[in-house]
């Protein structure tokens, strides 16, 4: 619920809806997008499954 909380900001509706910020670095250019914003969230899920933990 944090990230729903997050995104419904006006700050973070100006960062991920508005233009990138101005230093262009990669891992803003992957956060800004929406695949790449998918994938960081996703991958820890598909890390577990695989390889389990004692947090999984």
């Amino acid at each position: 619920m944090g990230g729903v909380v997050a995104l419904g900001s006006n700050a973070g509706k100006r960062f991920y809806q508005g233009r990138l910020p101005a230093p262009e670095t990669w891992p803003r250019r992957l956060m800004h997008n929406e695949i790449g914003f998918a994938a960081v969230h996703v991958q820890p899920i598909v890390i577990g499954a695989l390889f389990g933990g004692p947090w999984w």
